[in-house]
C-alpha cells in the first residue's frame, strides 16, 4: 500500500515515469522491493508522447529511437543514425551501449562523444534456444548458419537445451561469442 502511494506521489510530484529503472527513485521503495517490481513494469519510451526533440530530452533510449532523434546527439549524423536503428531492430534491442561498437563507424573515441546523451533499457527479444525456428537463429547477427544449424542439430537430435551455458561446448562458440549473446538467450 506504502509502495504504491509513493509510486502515485513520485509520478504527481516530479515527472511521469520514462524508463523501468526510474522505480528506484521512489523513496518509499527500498532496492529489494525495487528488484521485485521492476521485472512487471512495461514502461517504454515509445509509449510517452514526445513533444520535441531539442537536445534537452537527454538520454535517448537507443532501443526506441528513431533517426530524427539519433540525429539530435551531436556527434550521430543521418548514416549512423539509420545503422543504429537498424542494428537495434536486427538485435532485438541493445543491452549495452558497448554494442554500438560493432558498428563500422563507431570506435571508442567516437563512442565516448555521445555516450552520454543515450541508453538502452532493458527491452530486448530473446531467443528461445529450444523453440526458435532455424530461420529467426540465423538472422540474429551474433548467430552464424553454422551455429543456428547446430543448436537445432542439438535439440533435435540430443535433447532440449537445459540452461544457455551448454552452448559454450558448441566449437563455434567461444567466450567473446557467448557473453555477447547470452543476454539475447533463453531456454524455457
Amino acid at each position: 500500500k506504502g509502495a504504491a502511494r509513493g509510486i502515485l506521489s513520485f509520478r504527481d510530484r516530479y515527472r511521469e515515469f520514462e524508463r523501468n529503472d526510474d522505480i528506484y527513485a521512489v523513496y518509499s521503495i527500498d532496492s529489494a522491493l525495487a528488484n521485485q517490481i521492476r521485472p512487471f513494469l512495461n514502461i517504454k519510451m515509445k509509449d510517452i508522447i514526445k513533444s520535441s526533440l531539442d537536445t534537452n530530452n537527454w538520454p535517448i533510449n537507443v532501443n526506441v529511437a528513431d533517426t530524427n532523434q539519433l540525429k539530435q546527439v551531436k556527434g550521430i549524423g543521418s548514416y549512423l543514425a539509420k545503422s543504429i536503428v537498424d542494428y537495434s531492430e536486427s538485435l532485438g534491442g541493445f543491452y549495452s551501449l558497448n554494442q554500438l561498437l560493432d558498428l563500422y563507424s563507431v570506435d571508442s573515441s567516437r563512442l565516448e562523444k555521445f555516450v552520454n546523451h543515450l541508453y538502452c533499457d532493458s527491452l530486448y527479444a530473446k531467443l528461445n534456444i529450444n523453440k526458435t525456428i532455424y530461420q529467426e537463429l540465423y538472422g540474429h547477427p551474433y548467430v552464424s548458419y553454422k551455429l543456428a544449424r547446430n543448436i537445432v542439430e542439438f535439440r533435435e537430435r540430443m535433447r532440449l537445451f537445459e540452461n544457455a551455458e551448454e552452448l559454450m561446448n558448441i566449437e563455434l562458440v567461444d567466450g567473446v561469442l557467448f557473453s555477447k549473446l547470452v543476454p539475447y538467450l533463453e531456454v524455457r
